[in-house]
């Protein structure tokens, strides 16, 4: 069988020639071996669990049994794809963040686990802030996926939430994941830039953001599986990968609740830039850098004043 014109991925011209599980993982490693891949073996177990419903104990108490014509046709498309370096995530649909199932595609970010990190300070905080058992209303800002909403809607009970994008169809996204994880009705899915679908009046006790923040000129030289598939839209940062962040600080204040927060993901290296840019806004009174388990500076917190 053709991975496509140029290589042999099995070769099956033989007739009747049907691998066995064990077969057809070995020579899919070696293939994506052979391009330069990262943890090739893992990619191919994951898409072999995948392509036959089973899982990983099922698959290694099969390895003798022989693949299907169908099923080695099906195997083959899955290798194809991930030897153009297209993400597993995207490949298979989905995505684990906060222990839930997130849907996934090419118009979204996949959820990486340092976004944890906001999940966790949020419901600190909101627990914190929350004495008096009120609904908090919290923003989410350029969603994405939906994963920060979602979590924080299984988290927060009575949290209202109103998630934005500017993005149609990551809002498509975002709504699918909302209905999946059983928290659509708990959130209000809104297609605009920034703040400019809300009223000066609209207040919040939280917004949050895992904005664009990679510099511009550094996108083309991330892997290519971030640089060729993810949306660059959510990873253009501009020319300092501060744009964003800019824009947001500079008029988050007119939509927070007095004692109101926003809780914004970072680059490792721009906590000096995001405490620069609140210094220049008198309507703050703190700015707080959080760090990941890797040690990153990743979560800041800034405070209304």
């Amino acid at each position: 069988m053709k991975m496509h014109s140029e290589v042999n991925f099995i070769d099956n011209s033989h007739k009747n020639f049907n691998p066995t599980i064990a077969e057809a993982l070995r020579t899919a490693r070696e293939f994506l071996e052979g391009l330069n891949m990262e943890k090739p073996g893992i990619d191919c177990e994951v898409f072999m669990r995948s392509m036959l419903a089973i899982s990983r104990a099922k698959l290694y108490a099969g390895l003798e049994r022989n693949l299907s014509s169908q099923e080695l046709e099906n195997y083959n498309e899955l290798i194809k794809r991930r030897s153009k370096r297209e993400p597993v995530q995207y490949i298979l649909g989905n995505q684990e963040f906060w222990s839930l199932d997130f849907f996934v595609n090419k118009n979204v970010l996949i959820p990486r686990p340092e976004t944890e990190g906001l999940i966790e300070k949020v419901i600190a905080r909101a627990k914190d802030k929350n004495i008096n058992n009120e609904p908090l209303k919290i923003l989410d800002i350029g969603t994405g996926c939906g994963n920060i909403a979602v979590s924080i809607a299984k988290e927060l009970k009575s949290a209202s939430i109103i998630a934005t994008d500017i993005s149609a169809n990551a809002l498509k996204v975002a709504r699918i994941n909302a209905e999946r994880n059983g928290v659509a009705g708990r959130i209000i899915f809104v297609q605009g830039n920034l703040f400019t679908p809300f009223a000066k009046d609209l207040k919040f006790d939280f917004i949050v953001s895992n904005p664009p923040y990679i510099p511009s000129g550094q996108i083309d030289r991330l892997s290519p599986e971030v640089s060729k598939w993810e949306p660059r839209i959510a990873l253009d940062g501009g020319e300092d990968g501060l744009c964003f962040y800019r824009k947001i600080i500079g008029e988050a204040f007119n939509c927070l609740c007095d004692d109101g927060f926003i809780m914004l993901e970072i680059g490792g290296d721009q906590a000096e830039g995001i405490k620069e840019i609140v210094r220049t806004h008198k309507e703050y009174s703190e700015v707080k850098i959080n760090r990941d388990y890797s040690g990153k500076d990743r979560v800041a917190e800034i405070w209304i004043r």
